[in-house]
């Protein structure tokens, strides 16, 4: 015991000189170097803070990119499941689902940066997109040495915690501030993701306390989702919890499953009451639903309006370059590309935005290829989702098998919408569920099929 809070001692001189000389970045670096090499040993706790970090906005600018902690989490995540899986020696790769629809993504992605008006514009998507397939690998393989409910029960939880604290944020503000917290925009792509699977897990919940546990997790998701005000989330949400509750319904009468039946028949008959209550009765939400007309209104105005203009641009970017797109990244470059655009008011305020649709994004910037591959993904994700529910016949298996259903049908939707999801922030969550895909889909089918 001596020895060791001696040493901890003696290692603490350097940050006591380093103080003294006022080197911050060097007393950072030191400290961080033990952290590492503690965390790529412990893959479990690896994870945690991997997925902890994703919920955390605060880049460090560079001069060409940004590193975020989730970036540097996910880095020591992959390099201690790298380390276990070496020690563990295990002699082949297990293929995937969705390895060669990624990996056609990359390369489509690789090849618009060669091609790309600027190529150094195109270096930061290509390696953040190779990125999200490592994590991607890094995950399904973790999952197999963990549990996959155990991983997505962390991420409900987690978000459960994240939600109460915007709603809390929200509440205090009077409803006059849309709240992101901590996780800046990214979170749009965590409620539209979450906030369904956390319905899953309460559908086909084993016991009444996990279903009033993950019944009030959703509700407070959906509420951290109206704090945003952001309208993507919300017709995802909108969209995505019927489809659920449908199908569940379904399977619930196939199964023979009454519980479940009875629960979304009162789910249906109490939740939506309550929900319409708290938006139309207590004030809080006025700017929200003024959002929300725009959607409607004969005459596109404010965000839609620009969203036209965006989506407009896309099309006309393709025209330039259709097989191999403008260049990922590339975007910034617009008002070169088509000089027209600078005499669009529309322009002056998404100057520094994205075409605000996943689909249109890689139409422009990739071209007939990475439209192709994006697209070849999509229908790998919908094939897998499908499968999945109709392979499950236990209801333990239901809670994971329905997360994976609703996940492939919103990811289908939403590269119609939402802007790019599969680099940056976002694009771990991509990871994440991609690997959940994965992993079920192994487990509901036959073990060992897959190896390479």
């Amino acid at each position: 015991m001596y020895m060791s809070l001696a040493l901890v001692l003696l290692a603490l001189v350097p940050v006591l000189l380093l103080l003294q000389m006022e080197r911050m970045s060097f007393i950072a670096v030191y400290l961080a170097i033990p952290v590492a090499l503690v965390a790529v040993s412990m893959p479990r706790q690896s994870f945690y803070l991997f997925m902890i970090a994703n919920y955390i906005y605060m880049p460090m600018r560079m001069a060409l990119f940004a590193i975020h902690p989730g970036d540097v989490c996910a880095v020591l995540f992959i390099a201690a499941v790298f380390i276990s899986w070496v020690f563990r020696y295990q002699p082949y790769f297990d293929r995937t689902r969705f390895d060669f629809a990624l990996l056609a993504l990359v390369l489509a992605t690789v090849i618009s940066g060669i091609f790309a008006y600027s190529p150094r514009l195109s270096i930061v998507p290509i390696g953040r997109i190779i990125l999200i397939y490592i994590a991607y690998r890094a995950l399904y393989t973790f999952s197999g040495q963990f549990s996959l409910d155990r991983m997505v029960r962390l991420f409900i939880n987690l978000h459960a915690l994240v939600s109460l604290g915007h709603t809390v944020l929200f509440l205090i503000g009077g409803g006059r501030f849309r709240v992101f917290g901590v996780s800046s925009v990214g979170f749009e792509m965590f409620s539209l993701t979450m906030v369904p699977l956390t319905l899953a897990y309460a559908i086909w919940a084993q016991s009444r306390r996990e279903r009033v546990k993950f019944t009030l997790f959703f509700l407070l998701g959906i509420l951290a989702a109206m704090a945003t005000m952001s309208r993507g989330p919300l017709i995802t949400i909108t969209a995505a919890c019927p489809v659920l509750l449908a199908v569940s319904y379904v399977y619930a009468r196939k199964l023979r499953h009454q519980r479940v039946r009875r629960y979304v028949t009162k789910l249906v008959m109490i939740a939506v009451p309550l929900m319409l209550v708290i938006i139309l009765g207590t004030g809080l939400y006025t700017q929200l639903g003024t959002r929300v007309e725009q959607i409607f209104a004969e005459k596109a105005t404010g965000t839609i309006l620009t969203r036209f203009s965006l989506w407009k641009s896309a099309i006309e970017a393709f025209m330039i370059s259709p097989v191999t797109g403008i260049g990922i990244g590339n975007y910034h470059l617009l008002d070169s590309l088509l000089p027209h655009l600078k005499f669009d008011p529309v322009r002056i305020r998404v100057a520094q935005l994205s075409f605000h649709n996943v689909s249109l994004q890689y139409l422009a910037e990739t071209g007939i290829l990475g439209i192709s591959a994006l697209f070849w993904l999509a229908g790998a994700v919908f094939v897998t989702g499908r499968r999945i529910i109709r392979k499950t016949t236990d209801s333990a298996d239901m809670q994971l098998s329905m997360s994976c259903f609703i996940y492939a049908f919103i990811f289908c939707i939403t590269i119609f919408y939402m802007r790019v999801w599969t680099w940056g922030q976002e694009g771990f969550v991509l990871a994440f569920c991609l690997a959940m895909l994965s992993r079920q889909y192994r487990h509901l089918y036959k073990p060992g099929s897959e190896k390479s």
